[in-house]
């Protein structure tokens, strides 16, 4: 790989990488994913493939053509100019491989501007060593852009693949938050489908307090099993407590500008490469104990009212 930093720019000049095919039976797209770490996913293979990045023996192909033995794939990936955003945020775990990194709330994972988790990554993290170093390191989950807390990021090319079967298959890398919720919960758990595909959320009470605003907060450290989209979100508004500062999901009385009470606070995984179980964790966010001691302290002063005007 050559590529140079220029300023806040990550230049990257042409590759061309050659496969001899040597086994039999594969579609062009499924030999790519499999064999150029370059490509590492089915999906990607077929993007490139429509970009004319790969070729069969010189040619451009449908994705669904089968290759034989001893056919040539060329990869071609052209010069790129990739933006790199100069905005600090928190490392707490890296290798040669992979990191976990925590994005702050109101960041998107990507963006067409330029200003996103993803181009912070090549200003917080550093170079790897590693032959199939990828271009732009990559997020290899998803958290909404005002939900904040830890992510799992890929540095190689192997590593972006075994993570991404690692999430295909449930059970191998486990996933928890923290969220103020409105109302007093119980503790319980969804399996309620999202856009009718399965999901299942689980959470636990960590505490209960009294609130001017909604009546009662819980605070819930919540475990999800599935990867939906907006799934605690859902989940928690279908049994009638919706995350504090949700103006999608709401019960009819969302608190408005203050942002979402959501974090991810727990990632446990086995290390793809070296076999380890790895396990990084924070504790209660800020926001989320700041808003705790504004509910409590709004409770005081109520009372303290009542006091005096009785």
């Amino acid at each position: 790989m050559y590529f140079s930093l220029i300023g806040n720019l990550l230049i990257l000049t042409m590759q061309k990488h050659t496969l001899t095919v040597e086994h039999e039976g594969y579609r062009i797209d499924r030999y790519c994913s499999v064999f150029f770490p370059q490509v590492s996913s089915l999906k990607r293979a077929k993007k490139w493939m429509r970009k004319g990045w790969v070729t069969l023996n010189g040619q451009r192909v449908e994705s669904s053509r089968f290759v034989e033995v001893g056919d040539c794939i060329e990869l071609t990936l052209p010069n790129e100019v990739i933006p790199v955003w100069e905005f600090p945020i928190d490392v707490l775990w890296e290798d040669e491989f992979m990191a976990v990194v925590y994005k702050p709330a109101g960041m998107p994972v990507h963006s067409n501007d330029g200003k996103s988790l993803r181009n912070t990554l090549g200003f917080v993290l550093q170079r790897t060593s590693e032959p199939d170093a990828l271009i732009q390191f990559e997020p290899v989950h998803r958290l909404d852009a005002r939900t904040q807390g830890l992510m799992l990021i890929a540095k190689t090319a192997r590593a972006r693949a075994r993570l991404g079967e690692a999430f295909a298959e449930r059970g191998q890398i486990h996933k928890w938050y923290q969220c103020l919720a409105v109302g007093s919960v119980n503790n319980g758990e969804s399996t309620e489908l999202l856009d009718g595909k399965p999901a299942h959320t689980r959470w636990r009470v960590v505490e209960t307090c009294p609130s001017v605003f909604t009546g009662t907060v819980s605070l819930l450290e919540v475990q999800i099993f599935t990867g939906r989209t907006h799934q605690i979100r859902k989940h928690l508004q279908m049994v009638g407590h919706p995350v504090l500062g949700d103006d999608m999901y709401h019960n009819g009385r969302p608190l408005k500008h203050k942002g979402l009470f959501l974090c991810a606070v727990r990632l446990s995984f086995v290390h793809p490469l070296s076999g380890l179980q790895i396990e990084v964790s924070v504790s209660t966010p800020s926001k989320l104990r700041k808003r705790w001691a504004f509910e409590a302290n709004r409770i005081k002063l109520r009372e303290q009212r009542l006091q005096e005007e009785g």
